[in-house]
């Protein structure tokens, strides 16, 4: 949440956030970067897409198929 809005917000698991609170590159950059350290996934560039990257949801369920894969 601190990474990708404001750390006052609550956002569901179904909100939307590349679409409506990501506004630079650098956020996303961060949010990936985190991603991987904390889940020990590698994210290859062209897996960060909206589709995987919406929200809450598809986050995890992009992360679970990475793992699932590996």
């Amino acid at each position: 949440d601190r990474i990708l809005m404001d750390p006052e917000e609550s956002p569901g698991d179904d909100d939307a956030h590349l679409l409506t609170n990501v506004r630079d590159s650098r956020r996303v950059q961060l949010l990936i970067r985190h991603l991987e350290e904390s889940s020990g996934i590698t994210i290859p560039p062209d897996d960060v897409t909206l589709e995987n990257f919406q929200s809450r949801r598809r986050i995890r369920r992009s992360l679970d198929q990475r793992r699932t894969a590996a």
